[in-house]
């Protein structure tokens, strides 16, 4: 809690770190991504070439993968990453899981809880505004 003139703050927001935090955030980001296609290439890649289910899944995860190297809407394409790579986990035959889809969960979780970082579409969009409250006197 913070405290301006006597008033006070309350954070409701996330913080969009710069530096060297913001730049591992950034590389958290382009792991999920790069994992992502990895996983496109290791299990999907007959799928999508021979069915429409296969199509529609490598493009939602490129479309995912390249809102998370921009980090456009990081939390909720985190959470649908999440969700996915959990119903792989869950649903895929024993001899296709994969060390990497555990990975991907393990990653998209950590974005969830860390958010996107200074060096985002976010920040830009959501990031911290100086709001300046002067005090009337009546």
């Amino acid at each position: 809690m913070q405290t301006t003139g006597g008033i006070e703050l309350h954070r409701l927001f996330s913080a969009f770190p710069e530096g060297l935090p913001g730049l591992g955030l950034l590389l958290l980001r382009l792991t999920v991504s790069g994992t992502i296609v990895f996983l496109i290439d290791l299990f999907y890649l007959e799928l999508v070439m021979t069915t429409v289910r296969g199509w529609v899944i490598g493009v939602v995860s490129l479309v995912a993968s390249a809102m998370m190297i921009l980090g456009f809407l990081t939390p909720v394409i985190s959470g649908l990453i999440f969700i996915g790579g959990a119903l792989f986990l869950i649903l895929s035959p024993r001899e296709m899981t994969s060390f990497l889809a555990v990975y991907l969960v393990v990653l998209s979780f950590a974005a969830i809880l860390l958010g996107p970082g200074a060096y985002s579409i976010d920040a830009r969009l959501f990031g911290l505004r100086e709001i300046i409250i002067s005090k009337k006197d009546h």
